[in-house]
């Protein structure tokens, strides 16, 4: 015998109507919830008619800490970089954030991230360069990276030799 559907149930948190997967949560908060991640609305939306100045605030605001970076929360495209419409077009928010910060931004410079986080909308971590040394900084950094773990690959051949001495056993 076939039960009565009941009335769909929503998600408990507070304001969300997205329907109740299990536990009493939806699929987006009960993957922030196993993250480990404190529960927050999932897509936060921007009040209209806000200044420039305001929606750079807003977007600080609402990022997410991690280390020293400020973490854009909302969309990220592909490669990480946090978008979000201004104006009726697509911006990136670095762009943006560095903009209202910082200082005007030349449409020849490009906004380089000294952490190395796509995602950071951190004006400490923002800095305008042309795009050959943005490039630069890039292959140094991925360079150094490729030392580092051929040093840690290193390392642990060393381990595993004197594991295996007898000597030292």
């Amino acid at each position: 015998m076939r039960r009565k559907a009941g009335p769909a149930r929503t998600c408990e948190f507070p304001d969300c109507m997205n329907l109740h997967d299990s536990l009493g949560l939806c699929s987006g908060h009960r993957r922030q919830r196993r993250r480990g991640e404190e529960l927050r609305s999932l897509r936060e939306v921007r009040p209209r008619n806000l200044s420039d100045e305001e929606i750079s605030n807003w977007m600080l605001d609402r990022a997410v800490v991690v280390g020293e970076c400020l973490v854009y929360s909302n969309y990220k495209d592909k490669r990480g970089y946090g978008r979000f419409n201004h104006a009726g077009k697509y911006a990136l928010a670095h762009r943006f954030i560095y903009a209202q910060k910082v200082g005007p931004l030349d449409d020849a410079l490009v906004v380089h991230h000294k952490c190395g986080n796509s995602s950071c909308i951190n004006p400490k971590h923002l800095q305008a360069v042309t795009q050959l040394e943005n490039v630069a900084e890039m292959l140094d950094r991925t360079n150094m990276l490729r030392q580092i773990e051929a040093q840690s690959v290193y390392i642990e051949r060393l381990k595993a030799r004197i594991a295996a001495s007898s000597c030292y056993q």
